[in-house]
């Protein structure tokens, strides 16, 4: 998820032949996706899209076609098509998984091919005994991709206002982050494999006016023993109406949102194990509870008796009292 890069997409393209100014030419590009992983882009024609969980080739073709007017929850699309030289229109459609651009009239016969580009996502960096980033004052738009912290070890990354890309590939370590009130992605750990691994997010002030942060999270998978989580391995301070969170281990299916809360326990664990056997019984459903002010969220993306081997547990704190909306590709959004 965090490691792959995209293959260059196929182009073909096609010019008509009509006179400068007859309207009789027409041009046509198709581009033949592949699929994206986290934090790859492409941009066609000045439209760039970056992907917040992995998508199909599809997905990909389709976001493009739909361009800014699509609900983007499992991506981030920017730019806007151009008129390359000699086209009249930029009309986008998509069919499996190729993305066609066409100018039903040309303006001579010079029409040239729109173009295409594979932005991959940075190389995952950094030693594993820990990697503090103090880009606090820094309100450039900066990238990052670490491999992430080992068992015992913490990341600490601070950035400015800037719209931030991070990534932490740490499954058993910690990680702490820190964003000023730009719009950021952040993906943390991995889809099935965190083990003890233990996030903290701060988001700067924000609104969905200004741009909403987006954060995918891996599930705490469970192996062959009996385990059961005792408190959120995500804890996010700064949430607001219209963030998103991905479950990385569900992006396959669309998620739905429990009608009624989960009775919040006497504690933070008892509380939790209430969600977590919610969770287990009734998979890519989001469970909640509100306990000392702060909402606990959990979900499984595979079906079993509570807490059995190989569930796929996240457990989710948000300081503050929120309520949820659900949507494709694993991604739940705050209400």
């Amino acid at each position: 998820m965090l490691c792959c890069t995209s293959a260059p997409i196929t182009d073909i393209f096609s010019s008509g032949t009509g006179a400068a100014g007859s309207g009789t030419g027409a041009a046509t590009a198709s581009y033949a996706m592949t699929g994206l992983s986290v934090g790859h882009s492409y941009t066609v024609d000045g439209v760039t899209i970056t992907a917040e969980t992995t998508l199909t080739a599809t997905q990909v073709a389709a976001d493009l076609a739909g361009g800014l007017t699509t609900n983007a929850d499992n991506y981030v699309i920017s730019g806007s098509y151009a008129l390359p030289t000699g086209w009249t229109t930029v009309a986008a459609s998509a069919a499996s998984g190729t993305l066609t651009l066409t100018s039903a009239t040309i303006d001579g016969s010079g029409a040239t091919n729109p173009g295409a580009t594979t932005n991959a996502a940075s190389t995952a960096t950094g030693a594993t005994a820990g990697v503090t980033v103090a880009a606090g004052t820094d309100n450039a738009h900066i990238n990052l991709n670490l491999t992430g912290a080992a068992t015992g070890a913490t990341d600490s990354i601070t950035v400015g206002n800037g719209n931030n890309y991070i990534v932490d590939g740490s499954t058993a370590g910690t990680v702490n982050v820190t964003v000023g009130t730009g719009s950021n992605l952040i993906a943390l750990g991995g889809p099935n494999t965190d083990t003890t691994g233990v996030y903290n997010v701060t988001l700067g002030t924000h609104t969905a006016t200004t741009g909403i942060d987006s954060i995918s999270i891996g599930s705490q998978i469970v192996s062959a023993s009996t385990w059961v989580p005792t408190a959120a391995n995500l804890v996010v301070t700064g949430a607001v109406t219209g963030d998103a969170i991905t479950f990385a281990n569900d992006v396959a299916n669309s998620l739905t949102v429990a009608t009624t809360a989960t009775t919040a326990g006497s504690t933070v664990a008892a509380t939790v194990a209430a969600l977590v056997t919610a969770a287990d019984a009734t998979v890519h459903q989001v469970n909640y509870s509100v306990f000392g002010g702060n909402t606990y969220v959990a979900e499984s993306g595979v079906a079993g008796t509570p807490i059995a081997a190989n569930s796929q547990l996240t457990v989710i704190e948000l300081v503050g009292s929120h309520t949820f909306t659900g949507a494709a590709h694993g991604v739940v959004h705050i209400a």
